[in-house]
């Protein structure tokens, strides 16, 4: 993923249609249900979110790789 998202950058290196398309990885990747980000949390911490944190909204702003 972050070296498609690092190449998608480089329409020195790569054809315009690649880096068009490795573009995506940049914008339009997909947001992960709460739920499973939920259970990573709780997997990992050993707690849920809203016990670990001040703060945590479900509803994701971003996505990140």
């Amino acid at each position: 993923m972050k070296i498609g998202q690092a190449l998608a950058l480089r329409f020195d290196l790569l054809p315009n249609e690649y880096c068009t398309e490795l573009l995506k990885l940049l914008n339009q990747t997909p947001t992960v249900p709460y739920e499973a980000i939920r259970e990573v949390i709780l997997r990992e911490l050993g707690s849920p979110p809203e016990q670990l944190f001040a703060s945590f909204d479900p509803v994701p702003h971003a996505t990140a790789s």
